[in-house]
């Protein structure tokens, strides 16, 4: 037999009753519907489905939680780079921006 872990949820008892309901139409226990769901969150590596119907809290919490992540990976390919404050960055985009002109010229792209 499989080794088996439990986990404990906690929901509104409203949405719990609404869950359990449909997933009785559907012939499926909740324990069921949750192997499924993890079976399916580790195949495609990703949430089987896009979440919608988010409050404007929980979606503002999303993207900090989001940003947050990203700026530390940021931040360190930036110091690592030698880029330490917002000048340094306006300069490093005047660069770039530059090189990408050259290189587009270089391509024969016409700027208009």
């Amino acid at each position: 037999m499989d080794n088996l872990a439990s986990i404990n949820i906690k929901m509104n008892s409203n949405i719990k009753k609404q869950f359990e309901d449909v997933l009785g139409e559907i012939g499926l226990s909740v324990s069921a519907a949750f192997n499924v769901f993890a079976r399916q969150v580790i195949s495609e590596n990703a949430l089987p489905f896009k979440p919608s119907g988010l409050s404007e809290k929980e979606k503002a919490l999303r993207g900090a939680f989001a940003w947050r992540e990203m700026s530390g990976i940021f931040a360190k390919e930036a110091r690592e780079m030698g880029i330490y404050n917002q000048d340094d960055v306006n300069k490093f985009l005047r660069d770039f921006r530059k090189e990408e002109v050259e290189e587009m010229k270089k391509r024969g792209v016409k700027w208009k």
